[in-house]
């Protein structure tokens, strides 16, 4: 928490809150909702998933909007963690985001969520120009049920969204 730098400062203070594990993490996690660094909004983002209940949802959905790519492809992968179903439609606009990464992350969360709905979005992306969208479109849709879906062998998405300040070990 000493560094010089301001984004190591932070991202550590979040880090602290996260090991502290408790009921005072929430109300500060969602203070910094609004940070004005993007690799804070996006830890904020993950760690409100960890943390979170019904009311971090809002805070969630107004992360899809955010100006910064990785910040709302994580709050697209959060509302899936949270089976946020009644927020499908809200993440119907980042299937036409123009960054693949943010398409894709939303495919894998509609998968999450579970929800038969989700099947009709998902089958938009299979025409997506981008390889990476397509394979994570696919495996959403099969965990949907839809058995014609075939994502490359051996694709998987949840170890392409791990969290990166996370060992991959570490169960979600």
């Amino acid at each position: 928490l000493g560094d010089y730098n301001n984004a190591v400062r932070e991202r550590s203070a979040l880090l602290a809150l996260d090991a502290l594990a408790d009921k005072s993490v929430l109300p500060l996690l969602l203070k910094e909702r609004h940070n004005i660094l993007p690799a804070t909004r996006r830890v904020v983002m993950y760690l409100l998933a960890k943390y979170g209940d019904g009311s971090v949802i809002p805070g969630l959905v107004e992360g899809l909007k955010d100006p910064e790519a990785l910040v709302r492809a994580e709050a697209a992968i959060s509302l899936g963690k949270l089976r946020a179903r009644k927020n499908l439609e809200a993440l119907q606009p980042l299937l036409k985001d123009p960054d693949d990464h943010v398409r894709g992350s939303t495919a894998y969360a509609i998968g999450l969520m579970g929800d038969p709905a989700g099947l009709a979005l998902l089958r938009s992306l299979s025409q997506d120009n981008s390889a990476f969208v397509r394979a994570v479109a696919a495996e959403s849709l099969q965990k949907l049920g839809d058995k014609t879906a075939r994502p490359p062998e051996g694709f998987k998405a949840a170890e392409l969204f791990t969290f990166p300040i996370y060992s991959p070990e570490q169960k979600e």
